[in-house]
């Protein structure tokens, strides 16, 4: 909410928060990282990333987050294994 009113920094300190009582709770992990990288915190946000896909494995969504993220940054090739990973 706090991220889609314009207030990034409250919303990091929202999903900070929610991180500090369960540390492995994914979609806070994913919209930090979204926050990171909207802050241009790009190495911050890959590094969530990576954890996220490390802890949810399996998860399409996950993948296809982290897939957009690598489109997002134009890095060529990397987001085509996350997107054929969410294809199986």
């Amino acid at each position: 909410l706090f991220y889609e009113e314009g207030d990034s920094a409250a919303a990091e300190a929202r999903y900070k928060q929610a991180l500090e009582i369960n540390p492995g709770f994914g979609s806070a992990l994913v919209e930090l990282a979204i926050v990171y990288g909207q802050q241009g915190r790009m190495k911050e946000s890959e590094q969530i990333y990576r954890g996220v896909i490390v802890l949810y494995p399996n998860s399409l969504e996950y993948s296809v987050r982290y897939g957009n993220f690598h489109f997002r940054v134009n890095r060529v090739g990397g987001p085509s294994d996350q997107f054929e990973k969410a294809e199986t």
